[in-house]
């Protein structure tokens, strides 16, 4: 169909069932989702991008990652490595709940490490420095405004690209016939995506590339053709740095 790549869904140490039925709620212009990183583990996700690979399928393929502690990010990533994925994403946005080293379960599986620049720093750079093929780092929009250093710590740890934006968190949508949460996750809770986010977007996008010098991947509320248009005239304008978003520094 055409496609340049693909990436696949988050991959964590053990298999997780992901958080109760629905998990998604869909509005107009909106969708809530609240999945909890529903995958089978990342040695049989690894095993299934070598069976791809030597079926012969010519697109790149990036394995995500989502880890509790940086030996958990380098153990997925050698194995993704070793069963030929072309790239690494490391999942620091996403905000379900997980076991953190020396922290409670309260705390944040992806979101934690884009949280301060220290923590972006040790994760990508504990990465970076065992495996060959690129790594990318994907983070939320917000942090972007919040604290510039943090993407540029991930830059200075040698991440090779930046993935932004996803979603927004937190949201929550009702069902009127039960006057309940609709998601089914324990708080009801989930991350706003969909259309809305692509305007949210272009503005992050525009914040990152004045940032940093490194390749921003785009993703968010790309719904059709007309979208991505709307996203790479970004990248499309000449000089675009500097002339939309002044002198970068730094």
């Amino acid at each position: 169909m055409g496609f340049g790549g693909v990436v696949t869904k988050s991959a964590t140490i053990a298999p997780s069932a992901g958080n109760p039925q629905p998990r998604m709620a869909f509005g107009k212009g909106y969708l809530i989702s609240a999945d909890g990183i529903r995958n089978q583990g990342y040695k049989a996700m690894a095993n299934n991008i070598k069976e791809v690979k030597r079926n012969g399928i010519s697109i790149p393929v990036t394995a995500s990652v989502a880890g509790a502690s940086p030996e958990e990010f380098v153990e997925m990533s050698l194995e993704f490595e070793r069963k030929e994925a072309d790239a690494i994403e490391l999942n620091l946005v996403c905000p379900n709940r997980g076991s953190m080293v020396g922290k409670t379960r309260d705390e944040t599986l992806g979101r934690y490490w884009s949280e301060t620049p220290e923590r972006s720093y040790t994760v990508v750079r504990a990465v970076k420095d065992v495996v060959r093929i690129p790594v990318w780092a994907k983070f939320p929009f917000e942090i972007v405004y919040r604290d510039s250093r943090i993407v540029q710590k991930m830059e200075e740890a040698g991440v090779d690209a930046a993935v932004a934006t996803v979603t927004m968190p937190r949201a929550m949508a009702i069902n009127l016939k039960t006057g309940k949460p609709v998601l089914g996750n324990p708080r009801g809770s989930g991350a706003v995506g969909g259309p809305t986010m692509k305007p949210l977007g272009i503005n992050c996008i525009s914040e990152i590339s004045r940032l940093v010098r490194i390749p921003v991947i785009a993703t968010g509320g790309v719904f059709s053709g007309l979208d991505v248009i709307d996203v790479f005239l970004l990248v499309l304008f000449p000089n675009h740095r500097e002339s939309l978003f002044g002198k970068i520094t730094g």
